[in-house]
């Protein structure tokens, strides 16, 4: 799960003025979106838009390769 905290941990740190660790942040979750092969675009500068189709399992839900 704490892979899946790095969405509101990115959004936290770009509302507060931390742009550099924002970016950080949503790049760890781009590369697990990709890995997943999950679609997803930037909508707007600081803006990430997720498309999901249906029912799915994802791996990196049991993943503990967090550095964080």
């Amino acid at each position: 799960m704490q892979n899946l905290n790095r969405i509101s941990m990115a959004a936290t740190a770009y509302s507060k003025g931390e742009l550099e660790y924002a970016a950080y942040l949503s790049d760890q979750v781009t590369k697990l979106l990709e890995k997943e092969g999950i679609q997803w675009r930037e909508e707007n500068r600081g803006t990430i838009l997720i498309k999901l189709d249906g029912y799915r399992e994802f791996s990196f839900l049991e993943s503990n390769s967090d550095t964080e």
